[in-house]
């Protein structure tokens, strides 16, 4: 027994041994706690619930059969050329726990993840790559790995609690300081490893561990592609059902939708658009075919709204554009949701790399009546000030398109200067239009408004000018 244990702790570096340990401690640590807070408790218990849902334990099952097929297929290959050594199962499992699972279920809300997989593969022969698998190669002793994870560990939590306050940003500054220095010195080691253990690193074995993750991400591209295709046939589901009464015909009308898209994911979240575009209801199989005509229709006189996932109803590349070719003058995303007769609400992103920039577009049948930019600045990234600019510049463009006129010079000014200063609201009037710049400052960060609203106009949305 003590023979087989020890065999099996020499499978794993002294390197993985210690993220071992470190995970395990930090377990227990976050174990302790939450059973002192019922809070923390009830969100963990919730958690847990989702992930054991039915639909998540299939779709582990189906990714956990898949792996094991594609990883006795490759062993078989590797055995039958007397290449294959039993340490490669452990490189087979860390892979599929930390990195297949995520790979296989990023791309459900991401419709550009599939276009970047060719930079997912390539990415696998990047240096940095190249560098972790030459340092994972020759690990320290277990004590001196420790040291050094913990060391690290407690660098990156000063790093982040840092970056949420401003008045740490000198602290920031140095540890990004100190993990660029750390950084050049496990380089170096890696150029003095590259040297001495050339030899060693060309050999089969190395080579073929290189190969591995490479060699799963390819496999791993169908079973992600099917799980996106999925989830986007079971979110058509659930956007059919309040269209469709009867069961009957919901089944034929899935079948359809199955026969019309096949395997383009964006056309059928354009047709599920489409669906509550139009707003009628498929009482028949008549108003299946008629629906479907209506769209094939539509999509030749080019007046299907671009629409994807990510911006709750609106691609957010067409926010622009909607802007700059309407110039606040078309009633292109009537009916986003319920509301009074003839009124439509818009919602969305202008900038995915910022995950709190968005916008709203209202008004009835004729005309944008009131645009409102958003911007939440939670200091996430340390680019607190490029984010803000980056805003400001939005805002220029937005009111320029929008209503063909440049900034007045104290609109632009507060503008500039908004982020330095306090609470701030102050509304201008300009021509039949008004405007509203606005800062609330939160304890980890602030959020800005931009409005333009027309005078006369009433939103049942948001709060007036």
């Amino acid at each position: 027994m003590k023979s087989y244990f020890t065999s099996v702790l020499n499978l794993f570096s002294t390197r993985e041994l210690a993220a071992i340990i470190l995970i395990i401690t930090l377990l227990i640590i976050v174990a302790f706690s939450v059973a002192k807070d019922k809070e923390i408790k009830n969100s963990l218990n919730n958690c847990l619930r989702c992930l054991f849902q039915p639909i998540f334990i299939k779709i582990f099952l189906a990714l956990t059969a898949f792996f094991i097929l594609v990883s006795v297929a490759f062993s078989s290959f590797l055995s039958n050329h007397n290449l294959w050594h039993f340490s490669f199962i452990k490189d087979y499992i860390i892979w599929f726990l930390f990195t297949g699972l995520c790979f296989s279920l990023k791309g459900i809300n991401n419709n550009d993840y599939f276009n970047n997989i060719p930079l997912t593969v390539f990415d696998n022969f990047s240096l940095t790559s190249i560098v972790i698998f030459v340092l994972n190669d020759y690990p320290f002793s277990l004590w001196s790995e420790l040291l050094i994870f913990t060391g690290l560990f407690i660098l990156a939590i000063i790093n982040f609690y840092s970056m949420q306050y401003d008045v740490f940003k000198g602290l920031k500054i140095f540890t990004d300081k100190l993990f660029r220095f750390f950084g050049f010195l496990f380089f170096l080691f890696f150029i003095y490893l590259s040297i001495v253990h050339y030899k060693d690193l060309f050999a089969s074995k190395s080579l073929i561990e290189f190969f591995i993750p490479c060699f799963y991400t390819i496999s791993f591209i169908l079973p992600a592609f099917a799980i996106k295709l999925y989830a986007v046939y079971e979110n058509a589901s659930v956007s059919f059902s309040n269209l469709v009464p009867d069961p009957k015909i919901k089944k034929i009308l899935e079948r359809r939708l199955f026969i019309f898209c096949n395997i383009n994911f964006k056309k059928i979240e354009e047709v599920v658009f489409f669906s509550h575009f139009i707003r009628e209801p498929f009482i028949s199989v008549d108003d299946i075919d008629t629906f479907f005509k209506k769209y094939k229709q539509k999509q030749k006189e080019g007046e299907i709204i671009p629409f994807n996932l990510e911006s709750e109803g609106f691609n957010p590349k067409e926010a622009m554009s909607y802007l700059i070719e309407h110039s606040l003058k078309t009633g292109a995303y009537e009916m986003l949701l319920d509301g009074p007769s003839g009124v439509f609400f818009a919602i969305g992103h202008l900038d995915l790399n910022l995950n709190h920039l968005d916008y709203t577009l209202e008004g009835d049948n004729q005309s944008v009546k009131r645009l409102h930019l958003y911007f939440l600045d939670l200091g996430q990234n340390g680019q607190s000030k490029a984010n803000y600019n980056y805003f400001v510049q939005c805002a220029r463009t937005l009111y320029t398109n929008a209503l063909k006129a440049e900034l007045s010079i104290d609109i632009l000014s507060l503008l500039e200067n908004l982020y330095l200063m306090k609470n701030t609201s102050k509304v201008f009037d300009i021509d039949s239009y008004k405007i509203l710049i606005e800062k609330e400052k939160y304890p980890k960060g602030a959020g800005y408004n931009f409005i333009i609203q027309v005078k006369t106009y009433k939103s049942d949305y948001e709060d007036n000018l």
